[in-house]
C-alpha cells in the first residue's frame, strides 16, 4: 500500500473524526497529523499499568495497516492476547516472548512493530526493570522486519534511526488530556 492508501484507510475507519486524518505531504513521502484523545482516564486493561495504550490508540494505528498479518507490540505491557506476538521483560505480565528488547534474538520476521517504551528512566522505576537502550530496542525490532514492514514507535521523542535502514513515513502528535505527557507517533518503513 502507498502511504495516501494508508490514510485513505484511516479515514474511512475513522469518518465521524475528519479532524483526525492525517495530511500528506507535498512530496506525498510523509504524513502529518495530531490527535486528541480525550479524558477518558479509564485503564481498560485487564492489568491496571502505568502508562498503558489510550482507549483506541492502538485500532487507529491498525488502520493505517489493514494488509498486515504477522505484529508484534514490543513493550507490550498489559496488552491482551490476540492475532499478534507481545515481547516484554515482565514476565508476570505474561507475554508471549519474554526479554530484554534490546538484547533479544528475535527469530520471527514480522509485517508491522507497535513499540511503547518506558518514556523515561522514572517510568522505568515504575515498573521494577532497567531504562531500555532505546537505540538498540530499534534496530534490534527493525531488524525483525520484513523488507518494506513496518514500525511505529510511540514515545515522547522520536527514536534515533538511520535513514540506510529505514525511512520515516509520518509522526502524528498525541494530546491526551490535561496533566498527560504529550507523546509522538513516529512510523517507519524497513528499506
Amino acid at each position: 500500500m502507498t502511504i495516501e492508501e494508508r490514510i485513505n484507510s484511516y479515514e474511512l475507519e475513522f469518518a465521524k473524526w475528519q479532524d483526525s486524518v492525517p495530511h500528506l505531504s507535498e512530496s506525498g513521502e510523509k504524513f502529518y497529523g495530531i490527535w486528541v484523545l480525550g479524558n477518558d482516564y479509564k485503564n481498560k486493561s485487564p492489568i491496571k499499568l502505568y502508562g498503558s495504550f489510550p482507549p483506541n490508540l492502538l485500532k487507529r494505528i491498525m488502520a493505517f495497516f489493514p494488509d498486515k498479518k504477522s505484529i508484534c507490540h514490543a513493550f507490550s505491557g498489559s496488552l491482551p492476547k490476540g492475532d499478534y506476538i507481545r515481547i516484554d521483560i515482565n514476565k508476570s505480565l505474561n507475554p508471549d516472548i519474554v526479554g530484554n528488547i534490546e538484547e533479544l534474538n528475535i527469530k520471527e520476521t514480522f509485517d508491522l512493530v507497535i513499540v511503547d517504551p518506558p518514556y523515561s528512566r522514572e517510568d522505568s522505576l515504575r515498573y521494577g526493570f532497567p531504562y531500555p537502550n532505546k537505540k538498540k530496542c530499534f534496530n534490534n525490532l527493525v531488524d525483525s522486519l520484513v523488507k518494506t514492514g513496518h514500525l511505529v514507535w510511540l514515545d515522547t521523542m522520536m527514536p534515533m534511526y538511520s535513514n540506510k535502514t529505514v525511512k520515516l513515513i509520518g509522526i502524528i502528535g498525541i494530546i491526551r488530556s490535561t496533566n498527560h505527557k504529550f507523546r509522538c507517533l513516529s512510523f517507519f518503513e524497513k528499506i
